[in-house]
């Protein structure tokens, strides 16, 4: 039962998300008021007391409530007694700044090239700069904080357009429209290893390791008899020429 009342509990909370607040949380529905599954979760974890939600779960909820009021599509999600909210639209009494993250191995390429869409389908831009880090640190613990001049952008012919919230929309922001940190220089790659010289014939490296030095006849020597054979045979032919040599001496006797 307690599970139940966890459950419809979460179930609101998601449906408020989606449904009446998404720029609270630093969500953007698509036209069709979709969420990225994934980013619905990462907003989840930034909540206190749903730090534990996982995707599967709203699979769970699906099936066990009677009346679940969103609806799941591949991997994405939206509430389904929702109105279909106004498209994003331009706007003219923009901030004079905004604000937006980028990844930190992506600052270089943004500030030669501008700033483009990386999660969604148009660059989010906040007002405010928490807003911004808490959407930035989603996909980098450590973003890189860019600051945009609205008036700049527009000069430059940048279209802003503003969500039912507080977020605002962008297809690109070029370069000399915004400022940022200088640019981190690249980590120097580290030196490959070496590889170990290999140990000489005959020497010991370490304890219960001992590489024999190579016979020099290895996998050229004829099948034959054994080595020792032919010290056998010299033995006996050195014992007989004794025995014969005393032999003649009793004979000379």
């Amino acid at each position: 039962m307690a599970n139940q009342k966890e459950n419809k509990k979460l179930a609101r909370v998601i449906a408020y998300m989606l449904g009446q607040a998404p720029a609270e949380f630093g969500l953007v529905p698509d036209a069709s008021g979709y969420v990225k599954i994934k980013e619905l979760i990462k907003a989840l974890h930034e909540e206190e007391g749903w730090r534990h939600v996982r995707a599967s779960m709203l699979n769970t909820l699906v099936l066990t409530l009677d009346d679940v009021p969103f609806e799941i599509q591949d991997d994405k999600i939206r509430t389904k007694d929702q109105t279909p909210g106004a498209p994003a639209e331009p706007v003219s009494g923009l901030p004079k700044l905004l604000y937006t993250c980028v990844r930190q191995r992506a600052h270089g390429r943004v500030a030669q090239a501008g700033i483009t869409p990386s999660f969604a389908e148009a660059v989010v831009l906040s007002p405010d700069r928490e807003m911004a880090q808490r959407i930035g640190k989603r996909r980098d613990p450590d973003p890189v904080v860019l600051v945009v001049e609205t008036r700049a952008a527009l000069e430059n012919g940048v279209a802003f357009r503003q969500t039912e919230g507080d977020l605002f929309l962008a297809d690109f922001i070029p370069v000399g429209c915004f400022t940022g940190p200088p640019v981190a220089p690249p980590r120097p790659s580290k030196p490959r290893p070496e590889p170990a010289e290999a140990p000489l014939p005959g020497t010991q490296t370490r304890a219960g390791t001992f590489f024999p030095a190579p016979d020099e006849n290895y996998g050229t020597a004829k099948p034959g008899r054994p080595k020792g054979r032919k010290k056998d045979i010299e033995w006996k032919k050195a014992r007989k020429h004794s025995r014969k040599n005393k032999e003649n001496g009793w004979a000379e006797n």
